[in-house]
This record gives structure tokens, C-alpha cells and sequence, in this order.
């Protein structure tokens, strides 16, 4: 009996490659092309949890009006807006400077087109945010807009 240590239980030499194929597993061109594509995976849901971002958007309606930027939010989504959140339509980013006091009933008065891109109903109640200044060759007019009232990065849930 052949004891592990003993040079004579050491494989003879391969001559052929047949032989050496024997005496050492080879792994195939699709396993390394699979472990590839797993490593490539795992590197892209690595980046996006760090540079990535996860927003929670509340829908608007904007105007501008006189170059000056106005929108309309529902007021059960304006409580987690604040000064600073920001309000993109039309390709701007625009910031939120102020928050109105009061809500606004959504009523006949209110105009209907503003209505309908805000996605507003009779008897809602609306918060008027002012944005200042809209961006240059933005035209007068009604936009439907989002404002992002919350960005965390992905990566943040494991950390916490």
C-alpha cells in the first residue's frame, strides 16, 4: 500500500495532451464566460447602490408665467416639502424658495388646464409654491413638473 507521501504515488508524467487533460481538470470557455458575467453583475449593482439614487417625486403642476416660475402641489404632499426641494419640468431644475401659507380649494375658478396637467379633482386642496426665475427660452405657459421631496442612495438601506 502506497502511502500519500511516497514519490511513487505521484502521477507518471503526462506525454499527450489527452493525458494531461486526466490528470488536471480543465474548465470550460462557458464557465469563465458565466463567472464573468456574475463578477460584471455584481460590479454594476455594487456602483449603482453607491452612485445611484432612489427619489420620491410628488406630482405638480407648473406655470410660468413673465419668466417667473410658479407650481401647484397637492397639499397632502406638501408636508414633506420644504425650502430648497427641488422642481424639475421641462428639462430645468428649478429650487422651491417659498411654500404658500394657505391651501387652495380646487374650485370653477381654478383654471382647468392646470387642472388637468396637475391631475387635480373638484374639491382637492392645493399649496402654491413660488421657484423664481425660469431658465432662459423657457416659454409662458403650464407644465406638468415633479418635485423631488426625498433622494437617498441605495447603498444607505445597508448602512442603516
Amino acid at each position: 500500500m502506497r502511502k500519500n507521501g511516497d514519490p511513487a504515488a505521484a502521477p507518471q508524467r503526462a506525454s499527450s495532451v489527452g493525458q494531461l487533460n486526466e490528470c488536471i481538470r480543465v474548465a470550460s470557455p462557458g464557465s469563465w464566460l458565466m463567472l464573468t458575467a456574475t463578477l460584471l453583475l455584481l460590479l454594476g449593482v455594487l456602483g449603482w447602490s453607491i452612485f445611484g439614487r432612489l427619489d420620491t417625486k410628488a406630482q405638480a403642476a407648473a406655470v410660468v408665467r413673465d419668466g417667473a416660475v410658479q407650481a401647484y402641489v397637492l397639499d397632502s404632499e406638501s408636508g414633506a416639502l420644504k425650502l430648497g426641494k427641488e422642481l424639475v419640468f421641462d428639462g430645468g431644475s428649478y429650487r422651491v424658495l417659498s411654500v404658500g401659507a394657505d391651501p387652495i380649494c380646487v374650485d370653477d375658478t381654478f383654471q382647468e388646464y392646470i387642472r388637468y396637467v396637475g391631475g387635480f379633482a373638484f374639491g382637492d386642496w392645493v399649496r402654491l409654491l413660488d421657484a423664481g426665475q425660469a431658465l432662459p427660452g423657457t416659454a409662458d405657459g403650464v407644465y406638468r413638473a415633479e418635485i423631488i421631496t426625498e433622494s437617498v442612495s441605495p447603498i444607505s438601506f445597508l448602512l442603516n
